[in-house]
């Protein structure tokens, strides 16, 4: 069995997410017909997530890597 690619991983950096236009510019990214195989791994960063996470782990103690 031949080995599988790599996936292809997109990041969404925190000042992204609150744009407007972030759906319709993921939508039509995800649409390429370049993409259409590929396994894709879409990671949002910063921000209000980063915040979020950040807060979990100090309520719950989760550790650096763990968060």
């Amino acid at each position: 069995m031949p080995p599988a690619d790599p996936p292809v991983v997109l990041k969404v950096g925190g000042s992204l997410l609150a744009w407007g236009g972030l759906g319709r510019a993921l939508t039509g990214l995800l649409g390429d017909p370049g993409l259409a195989t590929a396994r894709v791994v879409l990671i949002a960063g910063g921000g209000g997530v980063v915040d979020a996470v950040r807060r979990l782990d100090a309520d719950h103690g989760l550790g650096e890597m763990a968060s």
